[in-house]
């Protein structure tokens, strides 16, 4: 013999035919795109749905729940039609911050 190794099954992992190569790049084509367009669809959603905290005062909540009764999901999570009635310390803290800001300015102004 001259070294070489004769087999009897055939090479099948250096030869794919090219009917098999454009269905796994297809196939892997389709979950990259998919995979992308449910990524960017999350993102969106998120940002989309606003939560009590993000509202000055619970009326300025209710003034958006009732334009647009579809973020019930979150802002009027018990579903009574009241906005963010459930914690109304979300608010306290936006105002007790909007204060101490306000108290800041003037002690600063009138230092001066």
């Amino acid at each position: 013999m001259n070294g070489h190794i004769h087999s009897h099954m055939p090479d099948t992992t250096s030869k794919i035919s090219p009917y098999r190569r454009s269905i796994r790049r297809l196939v892997a084509s389709s979950l990259l795109f998919t995979s992308s367009l449910l990524l960017v669809a999350s993102i969106g959603f998120a940002q989309d749905e606003p939560v009590c905290g993000d509202f000055a005062a619970p009326e300025d909540a209710q003034v958006a729940l009732d334009e647009d009764p579809d973020l019930a999901s979150s802002l009027d999570s018990d579903d009574n039609g009241t906005a963010c009635d459930e914690d109304p310390g979300l608010f306290a803290q936006a105002t007790d911050t909007e204060d101490s800001t306000q108290t800041t300015t003037e002690s600063t102004t009138e230092a001066e």
